[in-house]
């Protein structure tokens, strides 16, 4: 459309032109035709200039609405995705909460049965064995005050809540961290240093102790 409005504009300037170079041949009604045939042109070109502006106008607001669904679908995307991290967030908080109870149940069973393998082996085969003043079916008292536990027994008995799974060097193991031990835990600086290892966590590493290693050492679970 540009075009053919220069070529039409083109035209009438030479049209215009040859009738300035021949005063003597022009008369009146030439002049008129000429002032006719240009303002047709002028007119012809204010309708093609609103044609164009109006394109303009139609292809600046379908290039809105083009942006502004773009933008509705990234919204859309983001609130999806922050979504599904919240959901996975709370199931691995579930998870890790479930594996924490196992773990802590597996750990007293085992301790609960060598602690029975250990009554065995001191009481000896006979039932009557340990029976005495205390035993309330022999007249006794029926109270027996607990015993302090001794020191060395008391070092190597570890805090439950310390116990968690980690990502060391080795893989996912259960450790126990340095943090919560040196809370919690008086003798922390007599744990065997080749148990200790490093644990990720929030982009830094973090020192704990293999669970597996402190237990083949004798270490157990303190009971709350």
């Amino acid at each position: 459309m540009h075009r053919k409005f220069i070529a039409a504009v083109a035209a009438a300037a030479i049209a215009i032109t040859s009738f300035a170079a021949r005063p003597a041949m022009a008369d009146g009604d030439d002049l008129a035709k000429a002032l006719v045939a240009a303002l047709g042109i002028a007119a012809i070109g204010t309708v093609i200039k609103k044609h164009n502006d109006r394109k303009d106008e139609k292809e600046r607001a379908a290039r809105k609405r083009s942006e502004e669904q773009a933008r509705r679908a990234r919204l859309d995307q983001d609130r999806l995705w922050a979504e599904r991290q919240a959901k996975l967030r709370r199931d691995k908080e579930r998870a890790d909460r479930q594996a924490q109870a196992e773990r802590e149940r597996q750990w007293r069973e085992a301790e609960d049965r060598r602690r029975a393998e250990a009554r065995s082996r001191d009481s000896g085969n006979g039932d009557h064995v340990g029976r005495g003043s205390n035993d309330p079916l022999y007249g006794g008292n029926s109270h027996i005050s607990p015993r302090p536990v001794p020191r060395d027994v008391a070092r190597k008995l570890l805090p439950g809540q310390c116990l968690q799974s980690g990502d060391t060097s080795e893989g996912r193991q259960q450790v126990f961290a340095f943090d919560c031990l040196s809370r919690n835990f008086p003798f922390t600086g007599d744990l065997p240093a080749q148990c200790r290892t490093t644990v990720d966590g929030q982009g830094r590493g973090t020192l704990a102790y293999e669970a597996t290693c402190l237990r083949d050492r004798g270490y157990q679970l303190a009971r709350r």
